[in-house]
């Protein structure tokens, strides 16, 4: 037998196996330890299939492991000491915690803190320190609260913390560090990563520091991110990150929506970046961009609102959603201003007419300021239609994807959601073509069949269909396929 193959069948075997013990019994059942199953350990995580099960994390030690092996609905109550109407869950606080939801979702989350004599912290996790949250969507979530530190998933992750592929859907209200997915990461030694999230819905921050994703960082990677979503309070708001701390990193994110502040520094991704001094890069971003509309009271632009203090490194991105401000000569195109003389921009865009925007950043401080910033460009719509606008540095066999002349360069992770037809293997340059390779990540996988299938059915003609090299699209090519799939 393929080893590999082997090996696949094997691991389908044991998650088939861990998901369906529960359901071979009938019904979702508890065990003496509260769960439905499991040790707790890596090999033998506890399962859960009920808010009960879920609450009981909370009553567990730190390192433990667990799964979700059913979708929950957390409409019942039985995860808050005390619901309510607009309350049933209580925010669990446990460090070193491994949670993956195994694709399942989390429904109706509900949190009102609004009473100040209640906790400020809102999330499904209040607090986790070197944790990790994979493969869970939160539906519906109803959060609300008076304090800081307010998200959807995690309200406060800090050292080694990790979340990824956790999207999550609804309203999440707060004054302070309010976030989509997560309401405040803090690195300190090691740093905290945030990658393959999503957050859609409405977001309000009364005070300072929200962001789509996450409301404060420090020394946090952020990666491979989204949101469609209205954002709206005071000040340090931004599509991606409200308040970006020291090494902050945002790579391939984007941001659908609006970010609406009655404050200074807004952005399309970030609202402020800098918010102390110390002479390091404080912001790296590279591959990102933002659709969202933006507006503030000054510090006002479409990538990011504001850069104070320390540096600022822009890289392949691009703005196209509308800006404006109070204060014209800190509302911009990119950047709203900055007052630093470590700003570094490279091959980076916004759309002069769809922004309103005639140029691409200003000075914070008192005019006139060190001048202009190499590195940004203002063009029109029809100019960044085309690929050849981005050739000097940008990764069109990996990063980027454009259906060149009828849109915007869209980022490859995109690719399984966006319309097939305006996206097509003949998009692809040929020279980095990997025959098999639709979602152009440099190889073949399962994310590809779907594609595939898909380009065969509609009677397309591409060298990146052409699995078996015969200079033809045809059943052969499916074979070739299965073999590229399961091949050592």
């Amino acid at each position: 037998m393929n080893t590999r193959f082997g090996t696949c069948a094997a691991l389908a075997t044991c998650v088939f196996i861990l998901a369906g013990q529960s359901a071979a019994r009938g019904q979702c059942m508890t065990e003496p330890s509260g769960f439905a199953g499991g040790s707790g350990s890596q090999a033998d995580p506890y399962r859960i299939c009920n808010a009960a099960q879920l609450s009981n994390i909370r009553n567990q030690s730190a390192g433990q492991y667990f799964i979700l092996t059913a979708d929950i609905d957390l409409s019942g109550g039985e995860g808050a000491a005390n619901p309510t109407p607009t309350h049933n869950w209580d925010p669990i606080v446990l460090n070193d915690l491994e949670f993956d939801g195994m694709g399942h979702s989390i429904d109706n989350l509900m949190i009102d803190f609004t009473n100040p004599d209640e906790p400020s912290s809102g999330a499904l996790f209040a607090h986790i320190s070197n944790g990790h949250i994979r493969n869970v969507t939160l539906n519906n979530v109803a959060i609300e609260s008076a304090g800081t530190f307010i998200a959807g998933a995690v309200a406060f992750m800090e050292r080694d913390g990790y979340i990824e592929n956790v999207e999550v859907n609804g309203t999440i209200i707060g004054a302070s560090r309010v976030g989509g997915v997560v309401g405040r990461c803090w690195g300190f030694v090691d740093d905290t990563h945030i990658k393959n999230c999503r957050f859609s819905g409405t977001i309000e921050c009364s005070l300072n520091a929200g962001g789509g994703i996450v409301g404060q960082t420090w020394r946090t990677n952020i990666e491979d991110c989204k949101v469609d979503c209205e954002i709206s309070g005071g000040s340090e708001l931004g599509g991606i990150v409200g308040d970006a701390w020291p090494a902050t990193r945002i790579y391939e994110c984007l941001s659908r929506g609006s970010v609406t502040g009655t404050g200074s520094k807004v952005g399309g991704i970030a609202g402020i970046a800098g918010n102390v001094g110390g002479g390091i890069i404080d912001l790296r971003m590279a591959d990102c961009y933002s659709e969202s509309d933006i507006h503030g009271d000054s510090g006002v632009g479409g990538l990011v609102g504001a850069n104070l203090y320390l540096g600022i490194s822009i890289e392949n991105c691009y703005a196209v959603g509308s800006v404006s401000g109070n204060d014209a000569s800190t509302t911009n195109g990119m950047v709203g201003c900055y007052s630093t003389t470590n700003f570094s921009a490279k091959d980076c865009y916004w759309n002069t007419w769809s922004t309103g925007q005639a140029n691409a950043t200003g000075w914070c401080g008192i005019p006139p300021g060190p001048g202009p910033v190499a590195g940004m460009t203002g063009l029109n719509t029809a100019q960044m239609f085309f690929r050849s606008t981005y050739e000097n540095s940008w990764d069109f066999c990996g990063t980027w994807i454009i259906n060149d002349g009828n849109d915007y360069p869209r980022l490859v992770h995109e690719l399984a959601a966006l319309p097939f037809d305006d996206f097509n293997a003949n998009q692809i340059d040929d020279e980095c073509d990997v025959p098999g390779d639709f979602t152009g990540d440099g190889h073949v996988g399962l994310d590809d069949v779907g594609p595939f299938v898909q380009h065969l059915l509609t009677g397309g003609d591409s060298i990146l269909a052409d699995i078996n090299g015969d200079a033809s699209n045809n059943g052969l090519d499916v074979q070739a396929m299965v073999g590229a799939l399961i091949a050592p």
